[in-house]
């Protein structure tokens, strides 16, 4: 059963932000003074046109608004900008950065993470490192925005500019590391040449599971798993039938705190610990719900009169994105609310007739039970030092985030 509730609260009026532009850190191929663009970081998306900003990413859910949203409520430690490439005044490429400090042994296994963990307590300049990235903690991918109808050579040029103006960025903050965060693998062949010239190293990322939904219903859908995982999920439905109750919102008011406190108890449940990268401000969810209207969605999970889950997803015309999913415990076992939520989802396709559903990074072993294929994604690193970024880009590839969910499962 779905209630309905229209009620959007009224968005907060846009502050004027501060923009900073600076010339390239490197050289491009080209001498500066020949170059038809240029870089500008700006504090803030406000900086920039909706209309230009949206442009650029084909008016997708995660463009003006949502870097918006995000940047009213940064996670702790962060600090938001964007980055933009103008030719002639205009804007014709762009991208989110974030600056942040880290601790890199995050990405190594358990017991060398431990290990490292004790070292970083005695010598923390070695393991807390300024870093300055490309991408957004609040995302699973790097959504870079170019002019849809740039040609190939201004494409590339506009990439290299975009990238020098990160740079720079970095020398300005005097972040010893500067990153591209969670570069998808339909990206590399444009992206990846120019970052291997620039002496940045790979490591992967967590890969994006995927739920391709060509059905026109929950049976043919479900008809598609194997028969042990069909059978348990009809099994779980029968079990739970009754009991839980779904109501579909695009506000959360007056259950803020609760949601914060079921989204903490799920992090608490995960195999791995991605530090910064996934925590979140108390006041994102609602900042997003707010700034992304109409786009932007919460499914609440009810046992009687208790919130016993919650689930947040975006809407593209022609994909659906699970974004954020916060469970009590126990009675979240009990009642089967993970899967639940997980058949909410696959329901909301099929109404809607969307073909894609992106059910996020973690516990995707389970996910590639209930019919997800994982589309890779890659962090690119290079270290401010070159010596340091030499036996950086020997050891990337050993350091894989793909690696801490072995072996995970639902929460």
């Amino acid at each position: 059963m779905i209630d309905r509730e229209g009620s959007v609260p009224k968005r907060s009026p846009d502050k004027e932000l501060a923009v900073v532009s600076f010339p390239l850190s490197k050289p491009l191929r080209a001498s500066a003074s020949e170059l038809p663009f240029r870089s500008q970081v700006a504090s803030g998306v406000a900086a920039f046109e909706r209309a230009n900003w949206d442009a650029l990413f084909r008016n997708s859910v995660f463009g003006w608004d949502f870097c918006r949203a995000a940047e009213r409520a940064p996670p702790k430690g962060f600090h938001l900008s964007v980055v933009g490439v103008l030719q002639d005044g205009r804007l014709i490429a762009a991208a989110p950065v974030f600056r942040t400090t880290y601790r890199w042994s995050t990405s190594l296994p358990p017991l060398l993470r431990r290990a490292g963990d004790g070292v970083a307590r005695l010598l923390p300049r070695l393991f807390d490192i300024p870093i300055v990235g490309l991408g957004s903690p609040a995302l699973d991918r790097c959504h870079i925005g170019f002019l849809p109808y740039l040609q190939a050579n201004d494409r590339r040029l506009a990439w290299e500019t975009l990238l020098g103006g990160l740079e720079q960025l970095a020398v300005d903050d005097r972040s010893d590391l500067v990153t591209v965060k969670d570069l998808g693998e339909a990206d590399r062949g444009w992206a990846e040449p120019l970052l291997v010239d620039r002496q940045f190293g790979r490591t992967a990322s967590l890969p994006v599971a995927v739920l391709d939904v060509p059905f026109t219903s929950e049976r043919d859908y479900l008809a598609s798993l194997s028969s042990s995982m069909r059978q348990d999920i009809n099994r779980k439905l029968r079990q739970s039938r009754g009991s839980v109750r779904f109501e579909l919102r695009q506000s959360i008011a007056g259950l803020e705190a609760t949601i914060v406190d079921l989204y903490a108890a799920t992090r608490l449940h995960r195999r791995a610990d991605y530090g910064g990268f996934d925590s979140d401000s108390p006041e994102l969810i609602p900042a997003i719900l707010d700034q992304v209207e109409g786009r932007a969605h919460v499914v609440l999970g009810w046992i009687g009169n208790e919130l016993a889950s919650f689930s947040i997803f975006l809407l593209d015309p022609d994909c659906a994105y699970a974004y954020r999913i916060g469970m009590r415990y126990p009675i979240a076992r009990e009642h089967n609310l993970y899967f639940l939520n997980w058949m909410m989802m696959v329901r909301i396709c099929i109404d809607r007739g969307i073909r894609r559903l992106e059910m996020g990074q973690t516990c995707y072993p389970q996910k590639q039970r209930l019919g997800c294929r994982l589309e890779r994604s890659w962090v690119y690193v290079r270290h401010q030092s070159g010596p340091v970024n030499a036996i950086m880009k020997r050891l990337a590839p050993l350091a894989g985030f793909d690696k801490m969910e072995a072996g995970a499962v639902a929460p």
